[in-house]
């Protein structure tokens, strides 16, 4: 499909370690973009530097929840990152309450740090919760935060409401292809075709009929053509409204 547009991935992950460059090689003939998270400063900086080098990828710079113990200190670091045209977001940031590390209460001071910092850069942000959702909401409330999408959902779609009164998109990965998944693909029926992006969050959440693999950017078509059964059209007509949300979502108009 011409326009697929992954909006996010994890190209720094160790899975790809063996053979990245001929991964983000082959993307470049199969994809239209794909937007890169960091997840703290080594990762970001990865992110960005393949940016840098590739038209067709653009990153998001910031430290994901487990990771938060390492932005102090390096808060100006991470601000030189946000200040690069390749950089289109600060993420992926959020909480996570599932498995213990970083306390709730560290969490929400990065979170609310970071949320600062795409504030003062006139940047989206990529939001992660996971068994956080009542101090996510509080937390975006109390800084008015619009602009920012809420990625790998797998909420009903009355959370999808709250989030989407909010004025934030949302965003859908493999999960939509699970057998076992019922609240998203409800979800997805639900949000507004102008308020939908689609991801592999890869290597992670590769969907049917791949799962047990390594999940990779391209993937992302398997996404929009579930999507596109759940929203009664082809996969390609699917491709291409996500595509253009993100296009508009990052500020990409004529870049990729």
């Amino acid at each position: 499909m011409r326009y697929l547009f992954d909006s996010h991935c994890h190209l720094d992950d160790s899975a790809f370690d063996a053979d990245r460059d001929a991964v983000i090689a082959e993307l470049a003939d199969k994809m239209a973009g794909i937007l890169w998270c960091g997840t703290d400063l080594a990762s970001s900086a990865m992110a960005l530097s393949h940016a840098k080098k590739h038209g067709f990828i653009r990153c998001a710079c910031g430290f994901y929840p487990h990771q938060t113990d390492g932005l102090s200190g390096h808060e100006t670091e991470l601000e030189a990152m946000l200040n690069n045209k390749e950089c289109r977001a600060v993420g992926e940031i959020g909480l996570d309450y599932h498995y213990e590390g970083i306390s709730p209460e560290a969490q929400k001071r990065a979170l609310a740090l970071q949320l600062e910092m795409a504030k003062k850069h006139d940047l989206p942000v990529i939001l992660h919760e996971r068994d956080a959702l009542c101090d996510m909401l509080d937390i975006l409330k109390a800084h008015k935060v619009q602009n920012g999408v809420i990625h790998c959902f797998s909420g009903s779609k009355e959370t999808a409401k709250q989030y989407l009164d909010m004025g934030l998109h949302i965003s859908f990965t493999g999960l939509l292809t699970f057998k076992s998944a019922r609240l998203a693909p409800e979800a997805a029926a639900y949000v507004p075709k102008d308020r939908i992006m689609i991801e592999t969050d890869s290597p992670y959440m590769t969907p049917v009929p791949f799962r047990g693999e390594r999940n990779t950017p391209a993937r992302v078509a398997l996404v929009a053509a579930r999507l596109g059964e759940i929203w009664n059209m082809d996969a390609e007509e699917a491709a291409y409204i996500t595509y253009q949300n993100a296009i508009r979502f990052f500020k990409l108009e004529n870049e990729v």
